[in-house]
């Protein structure tokens, strides 16, 4: 289902695999979000830990959530504020391929 999944086809999400995938990044998120706002140096590892790409200077202000981390690509010093919710089960790419952006 994965597999499925990152090639932008219909999959299962109750997949062992995607389960694990999803608890993982929930596990990452909580710690972020529960962390202490002013350890950048915690933060960051937590960010190289969940996303897939993460470039220098990256600020994220909890709370924070996502699907899975691994399919999201953040460019340096970007500033994402309080709330977001990344539904990243597919990049950006694919979804543009599939419709044609």
């Amino acid at each position: 289902m994965k597999a499925r999944m990152l090639t932008g086809n219909l999959y299962i999400a109750d997949d062992s695999q995607l389960v694990a995938d999803s608890r993982r990044a929930a596990i990452l998120t909580q710690r972020f979000n529960t962390s202490d706002p002013a350890n950048f140096k915690a933060h960051g590892a937590i960010f190289h830990e969940l996303f897939g790409t993460l470039g220098e200077g990256v600020v994220i202000r909890p709370p924070l959530r996502c699907d899975y981390g691994y399919q999201t690509r953040i460019g340096a010093r970007t500033f994402i504020n309080y709330g977001a919710i990344l539904l990243d089960v597919a990049t950006l790419i694919k979804l543009a391929q599939m419709f044609s952006f």
